[in-house]
């Protein structure tokens, strides 16, 4: 028959006609529901839910904060503590799913570069390395990478618009995380466990190469295609490259014996 096409860390139900993924990591409601968007997804909820029922003495808003909704392992509803850890599911209903065929996925928001073979997001969300990071990995991308001349003008043509884009939180502007770093001290190496290449003082701003006993441990691109070091907590914008053979690895679960969030809009 047809493939269906989604991402390759969802599995597809036929019987629902949709793609799901049980996230083992906990998360709070509000990051759930993030998590789930930043896939392309939604946080799971029921198509019906007042045929679910809720557990005896449920919902009781203990403590006056239980505005969300979980499922308990039975099956049940429980109300709970948006702030509370738990796991959750996403959910991408088949008809629903556009597919982006020249980056081979479903994120519309990625565009083929024909000189690199690979696509990119420019993010304008300020947020930390760290954040930058895992939502590339969440889109099944990586931080872009400056490993050559072309590679340098590109990106910098990617952002050139940066400043006339309005934002309201404080950020530092005119710099963009990238898939570097030495939060290790082993020298600058890239998000894959390489060592860096672009290395020469010359592709550097300013010629300054950090040293290893360097404080600001994370890597950045000035508006103008040069290297940078900073900390890793600095708020900045950033760019996602995705590569046409990139893959992630499925989650996969034994048991669905957690409680685990759910988005319900009315019961």
């Amino acid at each position: 028959g047809q493939e269906i096409l989604f991402r390759s860390d969802y599995t597809y139900i036929a019987k629902q006609k949709s793609f799901y993924k049980v996230h083992q990591q906990p998360e709070t409601w509000l990051e759930a529901k993030r998590i789930c968007a930043l896939e392309d997804a939604t946080l799971f909820h029921p198509e019906n839910a007042k045929k679910l029922k809720m557990k005896k003495g449920e919902p009781n808003n203990k403590r006056g904060n239980e505005d969300c909704v979980a499922i308990l392992g039975d099956g049940l509803l429980n109300d709970s503590d948006c702030n509370l850890k738990k796991h959750f599911v996403c959910k991408k209903p088949l008809h629903s799913v556009h597919w982006n065929s020249k980056c081979n996925m479903s994120n519309s928001g990625y565009t083929f570069n024909e000189y690199t073979g690979n696509c990119y997001k420019f993010h304008t969300k300020p947020m930390t390395w760290f954040d930058a990071y895992r939502t590339c990995i969440m889109e099944q991308s990586n931080l872009a990478m400056i490993d050559s001349e072309l590679q340098r003008n590109l990106l910098r043509n990617l952002t050139k618009d940066a400043v006339t884009i309005r934002i309201q939180e404080a950020y530092q502007k005119g710099i963009f995380h990238l898939g570097f770093h030495n939060r290790y001290d082993h020298g600058w190496e890239t998000t894959k466990g390489k060592p860096l290449e672009m290395v020469p003082e010359e592709n550097w701003w300013g010629g300054f190469y950090p040293g290893e006993g360097c404080h600001n441990k994370c890597g950045a691109m000035f508006y103008n295609g040069y290297l940078v070091n900073i900390n890793c907590q600095t708020k900045s914008l950033f760019i996602c490259e995705h590569q046409l053979n990139n893959q992630v690895k499925p989650d996969t679960v034994s048991t669905y014996s957690f409680e685990f969030y759910v988005e319900v809009l009315s019961l």
